[in-house]
């Protein structure tokens, strides 16, 4: 059965649209939420069937991963759940259709969201194993198999998350990003739907990145971002980016984490609006109401914390994953 993936719960269904999707995988969720690498990239979005429009189940890629079933299906591509046939585990492969790879763009944006991960290579990140082509020239990328939800699905489950749960996730958000951002890597999406939330053995939860895409890599962006297009989603966006500024760099990362943190205390995005352009709008000129304000709860520091992500200066805000995450202590 369908699901539609929800925004905030203050915001109705289909209210907000994403500006950019890079490979368009949307997750519908079965009657057990299974593992889905992959997330929407729009906050509210609807699948009416689970069934790609050519499924590849049952064929074996690179001669040991057999597409057992999907996981998510969009108009770009299609995320299996595989079985190795060697060995006793499970993956996720992302397989890019013949279709998109007539956009100029795809490829090269499919291509780099697996060896940025890859590149990576933290806990916090999802881990990226392989890419390949299949024998009729469709690009696929082998991952880790996760289980769990989505960050988006968490808060529209719980309508706003505990002080001390939001903290644990909010470390290791700001562990993966200072990873990422020690090796030039600026995501430029980071939303609740690229973020995975798993249990840990022994309690707790574990966080994963996904999604780099639309990453930029420092003093290399390979052509693939032209002067003022605007990429990302509307409510996670840094100001720099909502204006369409050529230089963008890891400080967009950590507004972006800003917002994130900011609605999964709150239940609510820190700018909002009924369409993306007043929600841009929102960005540049508005101040967020304090968090603590919103819910009393809130430790101070931590609603400084947030407020400090989110300044539009990017002079202003914390100037790496690690200052960030020592305001978190």
């Amino acid at each position: 059965m369908a699901k539609t993936i929800r925004g905030p719960s203050s915001v109705a269904k289909g209210d907000r649209p994403s500006a950019h999707s890079n490979v368009g995988d949307t997750i519908v969720d079965p009657p057990r939420r299974e593992s889905h690498p992959s997330a929407p990239h729009g906050a509210s979005l609807e699948v009416s069937s689970l069934e790609p429009e050519e499924s590849l189940v049952g064929v074996v890629v690179g001669g040991k991963y057999e597409l057992v079933k999907p996981l998510a299906v969009g108009g770009l591509g299609t995320v299996y759940e595989a079985r190795h046939r060697a060995l006793a585990r499970r993956f996720a492969v992302k397989v890019l259709s013949l279709e998109s790879e007539k956009q100029s763009d795809a490829v090269p944006r499919f291509k780099r969201e697996a060896e940025l991960a890859s590149a990576i290579g933290h806990e916090n990140i999802i881990d990226v194993v392989d890419i390949d082509r299949t024998d009729d020239g469709r690009w696929y990328i082998v991952m880790e198999l996760l289980e769990g939800m989505e960050l988006r699905e968490r808060i529209y489950n719980m309508s706003r998350l505990p002080v001390e749960e939001v903290l644990s996730i909010a470390r290791q958000l700001g562990a993966a990003l200072d990873a990422a951002h020690s090796r030039g890597v600026v995501h430029r999406d980071l939303k609740p739907e690229n973020i995975f939330v798993l249990p840990r053995e022994g309690g707790g939860l574990m966080v994963k990145v996904l999604d780099f895409g639309i990453s930029k890599v420092r003093d290399a962006d390979q052509g693939l971002t032209r002067p003022g297009e605007v990429l990302g989603t509307p409510y996670y966006m840094a100001p720099e980016q909502a204006r369409g500024d050529r230089t963008i760099d890891h400080r967009a990362d950590l507004f972006a984490f800003g917002a994130v943190v900011y609605e999964a205390l709150t239940g609510k995005a820190p700018f909002e609006g009924d369409t993306p352009n007043v929600v841009l709008r929102s960005i540049l000129v508005d101040d967020p109401e304090p968090p603590k304000k919103i819910c009393p709860e809130v430790p101070e520091a931590l609603s400084e914390a947030i407020l400090k992500s989110l300044e539009k200066d990017p002079v202003n805000r914390f100037q790496s994953g690690h200052e960030l995450a020592e305001a978190l202590e």
